[in-house]
């Protein structure tokens, strides 16, 4: 069954849809109820100064749905109905992209909705002016009717390999990517919109955040009810596409752990700088710097200009200093005398992400590009680290290399946060680039290099680098 309800009071706008709108429905009665599924029809018709097409796919209900829609009064924005069997959720949104006539596509499911009118048209006239192949924006969590969070974090193209780098109801992207995309695999259950996204990043498509909080959706999908269901496809999503990407294998198994413990091999990281430049570096959302860590004890470490027999660990690593194509990235990018553990894009080597930091684990490289002022001087990096502590460990030893010319090591306690002091000198930087490794000794991730979990807190979380000029 397919029919087209125009608006009853306004009439059908002229001209191809600007956006459409597609929700996939399947016996919602049952489900979040009558309620939810016209405060999802009714927040499509406020949408406001932008013409709409809402595309539903009824998976042939038989509790009421489909006599609902039917007969719903859409007094704004035309609704084009269709009911019929089908193969899944992913199976009705392939059907929907097909039968988008909207320059632009977005998936709201029948128990979400819009609670800004502006969300469509600032999603639109941001893509206009970027020219980017989708945008992303905050949303709303709703949890047993409560507003529990607004995921600004989540919205955030730096987690792209790392997660879902944000909810699927805020992405608004473009129809006729989507279809050269060949929409979704429908062999996934709960993780094909993730695959999707990140085939998308893979292949070039380009990214734009809308500092628009525009959408609230209801928690409770399939995939949070289904945790290792949407795992095991996450590392399969992994497996399948990052190595034709990067060149380096990537098994199921590492790949779970690699998804679950946000930890990614150097390797792979590096060959995917490229991808997410040009996916998200240019239009992503300002930074939240995170505060420098209270109470820290400070470190002024005696450094070593000439290399010994005791800096040989760096062998053992890939230097950051070196990654030539790293270096190309970070050419055409503004200069800056900080890096926060939030700028991840920075940080090369393995790591766990956390909310406040970046976790290290056995090594953890940084590389920035500092500004003209702080080349060819006497300067000094602060290096900051927030605490997991565990008792039975009391202290914990880094070593640094800086660009290969500066070695530095120090023995500090586990209990506290520490900021580590290291002169530097004059042609530290000469390239405009300084790079940073941090081997920190003990602290290994057993989830990611080994085969069992110590699930107790130990080591660091990296907070910030800094180089500034020396007093």
């Amino acid at each position: 069954m397919k029919q087209l309800k125009k608006p009853s009071r306004n009439g059908m706008p002229e001209g191809t849809p600007d956006v459409t709108v597609i929700t996939v429905v399947f016996n919602a009665f049952k489900g979040a109820g009558e309620t939810a599924l016209r405060e999802c029809l009714d927040s499509v018709q406020n949408q406001t100064d932008i013409r709409i097409e809402h595309l539903i796919i009824d998976g042939a209900s038989n509790d009421g749905t489909t006599e609902f829609i039917s007969g719903y009064d859409n007094q704004n924005h035309p609704i084009v109905f269709i009911s019929e069997p089908d193969k899944g959720i992913y199976d009705a949104m392939n059907k929907g992209i097909a039968q988008a006539s909207g320059e632009y596509a977005i998936f709201l499911n029948s128990d979400d909705f819009f609670h800004n009118p502006a969300g469509m048209r600032e999603s639109v006239k941001r893509l206009r002016e970027t020219g980017c192949d989708f945008s992303y924006a905050p949303v709303v969590v709703l949890r047993d009717g409560q507003v529990r969070d607004v995921l600004h974090s989540h919205a955030d193209g730096r987690l792209i390999f790392c997660s879902m780098p944000f909810s699927h109801q805020s992405m608004v992207s473009k129809t006729d990517v989507l279809r050269k995309m060949n929409s979704y695999d429908i062999s996934y259950r709960s993780s094909a919109d993730y695959d999707l996204i990140l085939r998308m990043v893979l292949s070039g498509c380009t990214a734009c955040y809308v500092d628009c909080a525009f959408s609230t959706f209801r928690v409770g999908g399939f995939s949070l009810q289904n945790i290792d269901t949407s795992q095991r496809e996450c590392a399969l999503i992994y497996s399948r596409l990052l190595p034709p990407v990067t060149g380096y294998p990537l098994s199921p198994e590492k790949a779970h752990r690699m998804f679950v413990w946000k930890i990614i091999p150097r390797e792979t990281k590096v060959a995917l700088i490229d991808r997410y430049t040009r996916s998200f570096r240019k239009w992503q959302p300002p930074l939240g710097k995170i505060t420098p860590p209270e109470n820290a004890e400070t470190h002024v470490l005696a450094t070593r200009f000439t290399r010994s027999a005791a800096d040989d660990w760096v062998d053992r690593q890939i230097p950051v200093w070196q990654f030539d194509e790293c270096k190309k990235v970070f050419a055409g990018e503004p200069a800056q005398d900080i890096v926060w553990a939030s700028d991840f894009w920075h940080l090369y080597s393995s790591y766990l992400y956390a909310k406040n930091g970046v976790r290290c684990g056995k090594n953890l490289g940084i590389l920035f590009r500092i500004p003209e002022n702080l080349r060819g001087v006497r300067t000094r990096l602060r290096i900051a680290f927030s605490p997991f502590f565990r008792p039975d460990m009391p202290r914990q030893r880094f070593r640094f290399a800086v660009n290969g010319k500066v070695f530095a090591e120090v023995s500090v306690k586990r209990s506290v946060s520490v900021v580590c002091e290291l002169p530097l000198p004059q042609d530290v930087a000469e390239d405009g680039f300084l790079g940073i490794e941090i081997d920190s000794g003990d602290a290994t991730i057993a989830a990611y290099f080994g085969k069992s979990m110590d699930l107790r807190p130990q080591g660091f979380l990296f907070s910030y680098a800094k180089v500034e000029v020396a007093e």
